[in-house]
C-alpha cells in the first residue's frame, strides 16, 4: 500500500506526457490562419506568406516564435514584430512598418527610399508613401533626391553617418519648402504636371 500512491501519480504523469505528445503532433495544432495586423498591402501578404513558408507543416506547439519573429523582422520593410500562438490553429503577427524617410539615387541611378534609421527599404517602384492615395511608383509631390549614401553591406559605423545624413537632408529640406509670401509666375501660370523623380532637385552628400 505504501508503494500505491507513488506508483499512480507516476502513472498519471506518463499518461499525461504521452497524451500531451499525441495531442501537440495531431493535425489539430497545424497551422490554419494567419493574422497579420498594423501592415499595409502588399507588405501583409508578404508576412503571411513568410510564416506559412517558416512553419509549413510543423505543430504549432513546436514553432519557435523567436526565431519566427526575427526572420520577420528581418524583411526590408519590417521595423519590428511581436509573434504569439492563437491556438489551436492560429499564428498572429503585429508589425511595426517602416516609413519612407528620404529619396536616395544610387550610383546604379536606382532610387530607393531609406527610413529614418537609414535602413534601405525598396525601391521607388515598389514602395507606397504612407496617407498617399497613389499607387507605388507615383507621387504627387517628389521629394529632392540625395546622393552620397554608402550602398551594399554597410558597417554600424557607415550606417550612422548615413542617419546624420539623412538628418542633414531633412534640415535642408525644410529650408527648401518655405513658402514664398507672394505667389509666383508658375503658380499664376495653373496647375502643373507633378515632377519627375529625374528632374527633382538632388542633394549630394558625397565628399
Amino acid at each position: 500500500m505504501a508503494f500505491a500512491k507513488p506508483a499512480t501519480v507516476l502513472i498519471t504523469i506518463i499518461v499525461a506526457i504521452l497524451g500531451y505528445n499525441a495531442l501537440a503532433n495531431s493535425r489539430f495544432f497545424l497551422l490554419n490562419r494567419v493574422i497579420v495586423s498594423d501592415a499595409a498591402q502588399p507588405l501583409g501578404a508578404d508576412v503571411e506568406q513568410m510564416v506559412r513558408r517558416t512553419v509549413g507543416q510543423s505543430s504549432l506547439m513546436e514553432v519557435d516564435l523567436s526565431a519566427l519573429r526575427q526572420k520577420i523582422e528581418a524583411m526590408p520593410r519590417v521595423k519590428g514584430a511581436s509573434v504569439s500562438r492563437v491556438l489551436p490553429d492560429g499564428i498572429f503577427v503585429r508589425v511595426v512598418e517602416r516609413q519612407p524617410a528620404i529619396l536616395v539615387r544610387r550610383d546604379s541611378e536606382a532610387l530607393v527610399w531609406l527610413d529614418d534609421d537609414a535602413i534601405d527599404m525598396g525601391e521607388f517602384s515598389e514602395v507606397k508613401l504612407p496617407g498617399s492615395s497613389s499607387r507605388p511608383g507615383e507621387a504627387s509631390e517628389i521629394p529632392p533626391i540625395a546622393k552620397g549614401f554608402s550602398e551594399g553591406a554597410r558597417s554600424q559605423s557607415a550606417i550612422a553617418e548615413d542617419r546624420e545624413r539623412k538628418n542633414s537632408t531633412h534640415r535642408i529640406t525644410c529650408k527648401l519648402r518655405i513658402v514664398p509670401s507672394e505667389p509666383s509666375s508658375s503658380l499664376a501660370a495653373g496647375p502643373q504636371a507633378p515632377p519627375s523623380p529625374h528632374s527633382s532637385p538632388a542633394l549630394d552628400f558625397r565628399s
